[in-house]
């Protein structure tokens, strides 16, 4: 999660990768990968802001499991300040929308 001041920077897939919704940047690991630098790798591949990934703060863990005959996913959530990363909000590999929202504003939207 990226922050710049009360907005956040969120992606929004399109229906074949995702449910065409925003949502925040997101991926997987690498297997030799630490999750701190797999986080700024999966935030540069989808929206071409970087950020090294001691400049991310971890803020939550998570698991979910959704059946437990498939495993489960560990959910890790890091956020960096917009003012520590470089780079202009771009649509990267995946999203089909890169930009900043005051979470408020993207619940009352359409969107």
């Amino acid at each position: 999660m990226v922050l710049e001041g009360e907005k956040v920077l969120f992606v929004k897939h399109a229906p074949r990768t995702g449910d065409g919704k925003w949502t925040l940047p997101e991926g997987f690991l690498e297997v030799d990968e630490s999750t701190a630098r797999g986080a700024a790798r999966e935030l540069a591949e989808e929206t071409n802001i970087r950020t090294p990934p001691e400049d991310l703060i971890l803020v939550r863990t998570g698991r979910y499991v959704e059946n437990p005959d498939e495993g489960s996913i560990l959910s890790i959530c890091f956020v960096a300040e917009r003012k520590l990363t470089t780079g202009n909000p771009e649509v990267g590999e995946e999203p089909t929308e890169v930009r900043f929202w005051d979470p408020q504003e993207l619940l009352e939207s359409d969107e």
